[in-house]
């Protein structure tokens, strides 16, 4: 099922759905978890590290969907990369950088705009 990956890991409180708090939770953990020199920065090889990971798990939960869930695939990795990320140019992010794009990058995947993102932002348009 397009997004099932998604939602299972993202939806921090098992409501069914990814929420802004729930995806603050766990970019912060992601950030946490990539930021490998614990320095409180991520750099550009940090954020290498991560999107070879991010291409591993994609690769691992195959490509099913089609082409509405590829894009928004598409979109979420472009919304974790040091260039949507880095808010004041100086090529890394900080913790707060990292969570303060959070709301960007949601509204980015959530197709309909109610503010949540579902397996319906998933599916075919």
């Amino acid at each position: 099922v397009p997004g099932a990956h998604f939602v299972e890991a993202w939806d921090m409180n098992g409501d069914g759905y990814v929420s802004l708090a729930d995806a603050q939770e766990q970019r912060a953990n992601v950030f946490t978890m990539f930021d490998e020199n614990e320095d409180g920065v991520m750099d550009a090889s940090e954020f290498a590290t991560f999107a070879e990971h991010r291409a591993e798990d994609a690769q691992d939960h195959g490509e099913a969907g089609g082409d509405a869930a590829r894009e928004r695939r598409k979109k979420m990795g472009e919304g974790m990369g040091l260039a949507f990320n880095d808010a004041n140019g100086d090529g890394k992010v900080t913790l707060e950088e990292f969570v303060a794009g959070t709301e960007a990058w949601l509204a980015m995947i959530d197709r309909n705009g109610d503010g949540k993102v579902d397996l319906a932002d998933f599916g075919k348009k």
